[in-house]
Order: structure tokens, then C-alpha cells, then sequence
């Protein structure tokens, strides 16, 4: 089975992703704490160090998040709803995160852990095409990068 995303709502992240993020960005989702899924700040923060010439769009609904992340340059964290008027908007932010992470180059998802998963992020790898890969028990308390590259 495939996701087909609406033509209208495609096109707007398409513009979205051409005005601030450009064809080659990277893309992370970080789950909100309140559960025990355990988020390796230091391996975000070292990942968007030394990848400072890449634009890295931050899917998150958790404002401490994005005032930890929004300090480095690089960093793109949407603010604004979609353009849509539907009554349920945060879905479509949501929408539109998972749009605009699919089609980044390199997928940082939070972590699996035994009894807890970001089943936001393992929505997005699954449209990416390599959930099983992500919730493998390999992957277990670790961030599965996913790259359409193959660069480590």
C-alpha cells in the first residue's frame, strides 16, 4: 500500500521545502518526554554541529525542543499551521511534518525502546520504506538514521 497526499497540500510543502529548506536537507522528529523514550541530545546536537552546511528541519510539538534546537543556524523548526482550514489543524501539522520529513535526504527518528515507540517516527520511516529496519530490536534505545544516500 502506498500514502498519496493530497495534490494541494503537496504542492505547499514542496514550496516550503524549496523557500527554506532546499533539496538536500536533513530531517529529525523528537518525541516529547513524556514517556521513557530516552532522546540522545548530545548525538543531535554533534549531528547538527557537523553537518552545519546542511539545513536540518526539527518535527516537534515540544516547545522546549525547539528552544534547545532553534540557537543553531542550521536549524528549521515550522511554526505556522498549514494553510488549510480544517478543524483539526494540528493533524495537519502533523501532515506536513511527515511530508517534509520523507523527502529529506538523511531521517533521524527517536529512538525505539522495548515497550515504548515514536509511532510518528516510525510512520515516517515506514513512508520512507524501511520500518522494519527501524524497529528492529538492533535499533533498540538508539536513533536509526536513515539515509537516502547510504553516507553514514
Amino acid at each position: 500500500k502506498i500514502i498519496v497526499f493530497d495534490k494541494e497540500f503537496t504542492r505547499e510543502g514542496d514550496l516550503y521545502i524549496n523557500e527554506h529548506l532546499g533539496n538536500d536537507f536533513y530531517a529529525i522528529h523528537l518525541r516529547s518526554p513524556e514517556n521513557t523514550i530516552h532522546i540522545d541530545h548530545e548525538l543531535i546536537k554533534d549531528f547538527i554541529i557537523s553537518n552545519k552546511d546542511k539545513n536540518i528541519y526539527i518535527a516537534s510539538d515540544y516547545k522546549t525542543y525547539h528552544d534547545m534546537y532553534r540557537k543553531y543556524g542550521n536549524v528549521i523548526i515550522r511554526n505556522n499551521k498549514t494553510k488549510h482550514h480544517y478543524s483539526r489543524s494540528a493533524v495537519c501539522d502533523a501532515l506536513f511534518d511527515i511530508l517534509v520529513c520523507s523527502k529529506s535526504i538523511i531521517f533521524i527518528g527517536t529512538p525505539n525502546r522495548v515497550q515504548a515507540n515514536s509511532s510518528f517516527s516510525n510512520f515516517i520511516y515506514g513512508v520512507r520504506g524501511v520500518y522494519e529496519k527501524a524497529v528492529s530490536l538492533e535499533y533498540t534505545n538508539k536513533h536509526y538514521i536513515h539515509s537516502v544516500l547510504n553516507v553514514p
